[in-house]
């Protein structure tokens, strides 16, 4: 499977081409957690609980904030991996 090629898949030969192509998939990688930012914001913004120092959430939005806070250095060690293995 490695010696197979994806014919409307270019393949980078630079390494600016390699990082241009890394770029764009972190792109695609930060669309889950802009929504899930936006589903944390909107659920706290239509409840009572604007301010989250109050600590009055629900569970559900207490898990959403979690999850959000997990994504956040888990979307940054995949930027940083992915543009460091296009310097080889």
């Amino acid at each position: 499977m490695t010696g197979t090629k994806v014919p409307w898949l270019p393949v980078p030969r630079t390494w600016a081409e390699r990082l241009a192509y890394a770029l764009r998939i972190n792109v695609v990688a930060l669309i889950p957690f802009f929504v899930t930012l936006i589903t944390t914001r909107n659920s706290r913004f239509l409840s009572d609980v604007i301010d989250p120092t109050v600590r009055g959430e629900t569970p559900r939005q207490q898990i959403d904030g979690r999850v959000a806070d997990n994504m956040l250095p888990q979307n940054f060690v995949f930027a940083i991996a992915s543009a460091r293995s296009t310097c080889r």
